[in-house]
């Protein structure tokens, strides 16, 4: 499994976000729940002496949720910022994914839950994610 499914995997995982199909990649589906996940193109890099690096890589997960009404403007929010607070739990909890890159070190929101598109039924809402993990030096 690539890590970018185990990432995928690991989110979908969360239990709050109450996307029916899971979250996507690269992709938002128009339906009225649906998140995608995708990666930015920027890496932060610090090498060490030894040959290894600690590397944090950035992902934004849009999130499409029924939100025609105040009612339901105000539980898409509420639901989205549960995901925020499940990030800050597992991050605390050391419950990362497993990822054949590197050993995680933290999952943190870099990019708090705002909304990024209205229409007159549903919003898209975007957070961002920083994942920084330890990548071990190559060994001869």
């Amino acid at each position: 499994m690539s890590d970018i499914n185990r990432l995928i995997e690991w989110i979908n995982s969360n239990g709050v976000l109450e996307i029916p199909k899971g979250v996507d990649i690269d992709y938002l589906a128009d339906e009225k729940d649906a998140a995608g996940l995708y990666k930015i193109p920027e890496v932060v890099k610090e090498e060490y002496i030894d040959g290894g690096a600690l590397i944090t890589e950035h992902y934004i997960l849009l999130a499409k949720k029924v939100a025609g009404i105040k009612g339901l403007r105000l539980k898409a929010v509420s639901v989205l910022e549960a995901f925020e607070d499940w990030i800050e739990e597992q991050n605390e909890s050391e419950n990362f994914p497993s990822l054949k890159k590197g050993k995680v070190e933290n999952i943190t929101i870099s990019s708090p839950v705002h909304l990024e598109e209205a229409e007159a039924s549903s919003s898209v809402y975007q957070c961002t994610l920083a994942i920084t993990y330890l990548k071990e030096r190559r060994r001869k």
